[in-house]
C-alpha cells in the first residue's frame, strides 16, 4: 500500500484513480505541472443512453505558452455548465442514488470558479466525502518530476487520454450495475460520478474490493 498518491488536478477523476486514492493515507494534487490539452485535467467521461460521452471544461487561451495548472482559468463562454449538468441529469436521473447526491453535485454547475484547480479541488473533496473515504488531499508545493520509492504511487502520467485508456484496460476494474447495462453492457473508464450515482453507499466497498 502506497503512503501517498500523486495525481494531476482532474475534473471528476475516473473511478480507477479513486481505487488508488482509497488505498493510500494521503493524496497530493500536483498543481505545478504544466497544463496539457486533451487530458483528464479538464475532461471526464459519463455513460449516456448513446454510450460513453466526454464532458470538457473550456479554459481561457494562454497564447500557446506553457502554463502551470494552478494558473489555468476557466472560460464561461458557451454555457458549458448548463450543458454538463443537463447531460449528467439525463444520464443518471434514473440511477438508484442520483436523488441522494444531486444536491452535493449540482452546485459545481451553478457557481463559477475562476481557476480550474479550485473547481477540481472542491470536486475531489466532495467526491471523497461521498465515497466515505476520510483521506486528506493537499496541493503540491512544487513540481517534482519523479517520486522514488514504494511509498509513492504516481498517476499523473495517466491523465493523458491514451495513457489513461491503457491504464484502465490494465487495471480492469470490476463491473457493477449501471443505468444502461442492459442496452450497452458494462462501460468502463468512467468518472467517479458513475460509481457514486449507481452504487451510492456501496462505493467504498466497490473501490476496495480485492478484484479491483
Amino acid at each position: 500500500m502506497a503512503e501517498t498518491v500523486i495525481t494531476s488536478s482532474c475534473y471528476f477523476p475516473p473511478i480507477i484513480f479513486f481505487s488508488e486514492f482509497v488505498k493510500a493515507k494521503n493524496i497530493v494534487v500536483d498543481v505545478h505541472e504544466y497544463f496539457i490539452k486533451q487530458t483528464l485535467r479538464n475532461r471526464t467521461y459519463i455513460c449516456s443512453a448513446a454510450g460513453k460521452v466526454p464532458l470538457i471544461v473550456p479554459v481561457q487561451h494562454n497564447g500557446g505558452k506553457l502554463t502551470a495548472v494552478k494558473d489555468i482559468k476557466i472560460s464561461y463562454d458557451g454555457g458549458w455548465q448548463k450543458n454538463h449538468w443537463r447531460s449528467i441529469t439525463s444520464a443518471y436521473r434514473n440511477s438508484a442514488w442520483f436523488e441522494f447526491m444531486e444536491d452535493d453535485m449540482a452546485p459545481f454547475f451553478f457557481h463559477k470558479e475562476k481557476f480550474l484547480c479550485d473547481l477540481n479541488e472542491k470536486i475531489l473533496q466532495t467526491s471523497l466525502r461521498l465515497c466515505g473515504a476520510d483521506i486528506p488531499a493537499a496541493r503540491s508545493k512544487m513540481y517534482v518530476k519523479d517520486y522514488p520509492g514504494p511509498q509513492w504511487t504516481d498517476v499523473r502520467n495517466m491523465s493523458d487520454i491514451k495513457s489513461f485508456n491503457q491504464y484502465n484496460e490494465q487495471k480492469n476494474f470490476g463491473s457493477y450495475s449501471q443505468v444502461f447495462s442492459e442496452k450497452l453492457g458494462f462501460t468502463s473508464g468512467l468518472s467517479i460520478l458513475d460509481l457514486l450515482f449507481n452504487q451510492g453507499k456501496h462505493v467504498l466497498e466497490c473501490l476496495t474490493d480485492p478484484k479491483n
